[in-house]
């Protein structure tokens, strides 16, 4: 018989998706958690993103080939970077740190997919023991594109994705829309991911966590973390 962990006080500083995930984990483990943040459960950035359960994205953000791209996305006022120039000083180590990271993007794909791997059942099972089943959804995961340049992007990471076991289908034009009639003809080239979950509503999903996480006996305070010091070797919040 495997012995339970020793019971552990444990703060978790942010209540969004990720946090609340975490907490509502280590409560049902039996540990003290107290979750801090200035804001209502999904109130910050988890109150309106996409709510994919993006299992498949095992390629980093600092893939090899980033930087020769950033002028361009910095040049273009649709693309997906924006730069406060007076900043730069200040995140430039920040960058730097980003671009030697580009190197060993094999390595950090085969750190991130295990994690991915159990993202999907552990998100199902968080939502249904919630009482939020009905939020949690596993349709698949299409990305479609206009332009060659942007699918030959898009096939950088088709290597790493086929080392990790990650499935995808490839579609054509004419596939995309039969996967998704309501689509207008521009999309020359897709990519479905089929088992990516989706999240109906990504600030109701964290709210009703958030009550479950309570209901269970957790804490959740409405102050700001301010910083970390070691005491005793270790780490306390601030």
């Amino acid at each position: 018989m495997n012995a339970r962990p020793l019971r552990k006080a444990v703060v978790v500083v942010g209540a969004g998706i990720l946090g609340m995930c975490c907490a509502r984990f280590l409560r049902r483990d039996g540990h003290e958690v107290l979750v801090i943040d200035p804001l209502e459960p999904g109130e910050g950035t988890s109150f309106g993103n996409a709510g994919v359960i993006a299992t498949s994205e095992v390629a980093p953000l600092a893939m090899p080939g980033l930087l020769w791209r950033v002028p361009a996305m910095l040049a273009d006022p649709t693309g997906p970077l924006a730069l406060r120039w007076r900043y730069l000083p200040k995140i430039a180590p920040w960058l730097w740190r980003l671009v030697k990271a580009s190197r060993r993007a094999e390595a950090i794909a085969a750190a991130l997919a295990p994690l991915l791997e159990k993202a999907e059942a552990a998100h199902s099972e968080l939502a249904r023991e919630a009482g939020a089943g009905d939020l949690y959804k596993r349709p698949g995961w299409l990305k479609v594109f206009s332009s060659e340049k942007g699918f030959a992007e898009a096939a950088e990471e088709f290597p790493l994705m086929r080392a990790h076991r990650v499935r995808f289908e490839v579609l054509d034009g004419a596939g995309v829309r039969a996967l998704e009639p309501s689509l207008a003809p521009i999309f020359p080239f897709g990519v479905f991911h089929p088992d990516c979950g989706f999240v109906v509503n990504p600030k109701r999903l964290v709210e009703t966590l958030a009550r479950s996480f309570l209901d269970a006996g957790g804490r959740i305070l409405r102050e700001r973390a301010t910083g970390f010091e070691l005491q005793q070797g270790k780490k306390a919040v601030l």
